[in-house]
């Protein structure tokens, strides 16, 4: 009795007899918002992320971004640089851990510096144009143009790119709007002082946050050259600041530096300077931090991307020995009610007119006949709101002379009586409404509905619908009608930034979208890949606006120089040494076309060559190809006798065709030949001749190889039908048929089989100069390079190839092959017995511009050879 009279004494007289109502502060959440029924959410302290760069080691911010989502520690503003930025850019626009964690997987990080397009996604007359030459410079007018960096940024800005416009807020142009405000910082490559960047297209901030110097070229942002934020700012705490957050957290993920036995390169040692001198930078920024996470990834290099599962762990369990460092702060900085105390005699609940009384009592964790604090009330109230089902939640303090109440008075949402889905076309209302967690009849539940928002978009996302966004929603009190508008992403308009050289419609012809048509991801992305494999761009990215009324599409590009000097040479034993020089204007007219003069000389090949080629003409996939050239060339010939000889073949004329591209990978084309040529043969003039050749060709060549000179898979087809006649006012008249088909197959990126095939097959008038040819290391080993003629061919192949795993080197291959091939100076009867077997093998170093083979082979005539061939075969 002493007990419970002294407890009165201490506890009621802090309240007398008033009521006190205590209550939450509130805050609108950002673009979820509904007309008629706004959505808030609790005001908690503004907590800001600082990612730090750091290379691979950077993937340990998705490991704590992760903790924080299951330990719910709100984060308000991210701020990143170079892979902080790509990582809470991407996490700013709605991406979870759990995608980003599979995107770090996925992408080929250390592949992002070679932008070369896949060879499948270019034209024929393209895949044999970058086959020939050892290197080549571009001119601006008359002055040499260095490129600024190994790469223009194409592969990462693409994927990024996609990424963004992709994600729930791909239209935002100012970055506090995104689901969490969102700052990147990039170093000014002409000044030298930190930008940040907070409007403008994201994938092409992450991309300048990211571009380190000479590996990525500056990114060009509203007239400033933009690269690596971290020679500036690696750790951007101090922007969280002016941000307005109250509570900075630093995650630290940058490199140590470097050991003594890892400064032996010479960008090794500049990486060095540069972390030196980042030192004092970094760790004022840690110094303004209140909490700094700093996973443990020892010495892990910055470019090691080989177990990032692992430093998404690291990350996250870095992250889970702050999480109580972290609550304490957010509690310290919350806005407190007070600590006084109250015994607590009774519980009521008001403003249940739907909801059940069972479903809220889970929710509150005081207890009749406890001593409580006001501060736990406070706790009990934000659980409630937290439910999703209440406007308003308050709770009123009821002391009398010898009890307390508290009496929760609880606003409720209104029902949904109807949902009306307006503006789907592409996805049906069923599908829409299934993805939704409120439904009709229900209470509106407003943290379902921040779900239904993102859920709801993503639907759209998944069938590649990437502008399609939610315009508006309204909630009719007088009815409980909740009215969805969606725009579904139909261009608006499709505009093109950067073309100062390049007609419209060569751009636009590659973009499979046209306004007025719903926004595809799938198809947009080809048309990017499409422009940019024409060759003409060092780089080329979308960026998408809200337009009046649907989104507007811009395709961005930036032009190559179109002056093009090309050197080549090539070596083998056969015909020695040769060189080729090329003059190259890449963009005739602004409409792609090609305008080449090449020169190639070496003791046994000379050429001129004057040539015209587009790969399109205005829309259609129409091809055409003016040729006029002079050559002279020394070939290897074997006389029906045995004996071994030469003969000059020398040609002046005309080659004109028209054809139709199949996609990218084969032509068809019609073709005309004016020729007048000279044949003299050595030591025997048997086979001389002087000739004004006009034919006809209709030529079909498919080509599936996806590389080029080893391909690990593909196919090559090449069949032509070609007529000569006097009536086009030639000196001769012959038909002619060629065939030829081989393949590649890898199995385990190791073994490769590659059969070949080749048939040709001709009438008695075909002149010495036309006809088929065979031998070499290519076709039949054991004799010279195309030694063998004749008016009938048939020959094939099986070669073996294998990878040798050498470390930190060139692709290198071993190989053997077996040939069988006949060749006939008449049209007579074939037996098996008079064709020839080949049999060989050799070695081949796949080196970039310049591959080298070393082959041996044997002929059932009993010949022997070696083979040495050094650059590629023009």
């Amino acid at each position: 009795m002493l007990f419970i009279l002294l407890l009165f004494l201490i506890v009621v007289p802090i309240y007398g007899e008033e009521t006190k109502v205590l209550t939450l502060s509130y805050e609108n959440t950002k673009n979820v918002q509904i007309e008629n029924l706004p959505i808030k959410r609790i005001f908690t302290p503004k907590v800001g992320l600082a990612l730090s760069g750091g290379g691979a080691r950077g993937f340990a911010h998705i490991g704590v971004l992760k903790a924080f989502e299951d330990y719910k520690i709100p984060i308000d503003y991210i701020a990143g640089t170079s892979i902080g930025s790509v990582i809470g850019g991407l996490y700013a626009v709605g991406y979870t851990t759990s995608e980003l964690e599979e995107l770090a997987k996925k992408i080929e990080w250390n592949k992002l510096y070679f932008d070369q397009p896949k060879r499948r996604d270019l034209f024929l007359g393209q895949k044999q144009d970058i086959t020939s030459s050892l290197f080549h410079i571009r001119f601006d007018g008359f002055k040499p143009h260095i490129p600024k960096a190994l790469s223009a940024g194409q592969k990462l800005s693409s994927i990024l790119n996609d990424l963004v416009i992709n994600s729930c807020y791909n239209i935002y142009k100012d970055f506090d709007k995104f689901k969490i405000s969102f700052k990147s910082v990039a170093t000014n490559f002409l000044t030298g002082e930190k930008e940040i960047i907070d409007k403008g297209d994201l994938s092409q901030a992450m991309l300048a946050s990211v571009a380190i110097p000479l590996l990525f070229s500056p990114v060009e942002i509203d007239g400033n050259l933009l690269v690596e934020g971290g020679l500036v700012n690696n750790i951007p705490s101090d922007i969280l600041k002016d941000m307005g957050s109250e509570i900075i957290i630093t995650i630290n993920t940058v490199s140590p530096l470097r050991k003594r036995e890892e400064l032996f390169l010479p960008w090794e040692q500049a990486d060095q300077v540069i972390g030196i001198m980042q030192r004092p930078i970094n760790e004022s920024s840690l110094n303004i931090s209140d909490i700094v996470i700093q996973p443990e990834l020892g010495d892990m290099l910055a470019t090691n991307f080989n177990n990032i599962e692992n430093v998404v762990n690291v990350g996250y369990y870095a992250a889970l020995s702050k999480i109580d460092e972290i609550k304490r702060q957010l509690s310290k900085n919350s806005k407190k009610a007070s600590n006084n105390k109250i015994f607590l005699e009774k519980i009521n609940i008001k403003g249940l007119n739907h909801r059940n009384l069972e479903t809220i009592r889970p929710l509150i964790e005081i207890k009749k006949g406890e001593i409580i604090s006001e501060n736990k009330i406070i706790e009990n109230l934000k659980e409630i709101y937290n439910s999703g089902y209440f406007s308003d939640v308050k709770a009123s303090i009821s002391p009398s002379s010898d009890i307390a109440e508290v009496t929760f008075l609880l606003e409720e949402n209104p029902i949904i009586k109807k949902i009306i889905i307006d503006g789907n076309k592409a996805i049906s209302d069923e599908e829409i409404l299934s993805a939704l967690k409120n439904r009709e009849g229900n209470i509106f539940n407003s943290i379902f509905w921040k779900d239904d928002y993102h859920n709801l978009i993503k639907l759209y996302r998944k069938n590649d619908f990437s502008l399609a966004n939610i315009n508006h929603v309204k909630f009719d009190k007088s009815n409980g009608t909740l009215t969805i508008n969606i725009d579904e992403g139909f261009i608006s308009a499709i505009e093109i930034k950067g073309n100062h050289k390049t007609r419209r419609h060569v751009i636009l012809r590659e973009f499979p979208l046209k306004a007025g048509e719903i926004f595809n991801l799938e198809k947009a992305t080809q048309g990017i890949t499409n422009i940019f494999s024409t060759g003409l761009f060092e780089r080329v990215f979308l960026s998408v606006a809200q337009g009046n009324p649907h989104p507007k599409v811009t395709i961005n590009i930036i032009e190559k120089k179109y002056s093009i000097v090309k050197i080549g040479a090539r070596y083998d034993l056969e015909k020695s040494t040769r060189g080729l020089f090329e003059l190259k204007y890449d963009n005739t007219f602004g409409i792609g076309a090609k305008t080449i003069m090449q020169l190639k000389y070496g003791l046994r090949d000379q050429l001129i060559l004057l040539k015209l080629r587009a790969d399109r003409i205005f829309k259609t996939y129409l091809t055409y190809d003016f040729s006029f050239y002079y050559k002279n060339n020394r070939n290897f010939l074997r006389f029906i006798s045995g004996i071994h000889g030469t003969y000059t073949d020398t040609r002046r004329g005309g080659i004109f065709y028209i054809g139709q591209q199949m996609e990218k990978f084969g032509t068809v084309t019609f073709e005309f030949r004016m020729e007048n040529l000279d044949i003299l043969t050595y030591p025997f003039p048997q086979y001389n001749e002087s000739l004004d050749l006009r034919t006809f060709t209709l030529r079909s060549v498919v080509d599936t190889q996806d590389k080029y000179p080893f391909p690990d898979k593909g196919s090559l087809y090449h069949l032509y039908y070609q007529r000569a006649a006097k009536i086009l006012g030639g000196k001769i008249s012959y038909t002619k048929i060629f065939f030829s088909f081989e393949s590649y197959q890898t199995i385990k990126d190791k073994f490769t089989i590659h059969p070949s095939f080749v048939l040709g097959i001709a009438d008695e008038s075909l002149p010495f100069s036309e006809r088929f040819r065979l031998g070499g290391d290519k076709s039949l080993f054991g004799i010279k390079e195309n030694e063998l003629h004749g008016r009938t061919q048939i020959s094939g192949s099986i070669e073996y190839r294998m990878k040798i795993p050498i470390p930190n080197f060139f692709n290198t291959y071993i190989n053997t092959r077996y040939d069988l091939g006949g060749i006939f100076s008449k049209n007579q009867k074939i037996v098996f017995k008079d064709f020839r077997h080949g049999i060989g093998g050799g070695l081949a170093i796949d080196i970039p511009f310049i591959p080298i083979e070393v082959s041996y082979g044997h002929i059932s005539d009993g010949e022997d050879r070696m083979y040495v061939s050094v650059g590629h075969r023009f």
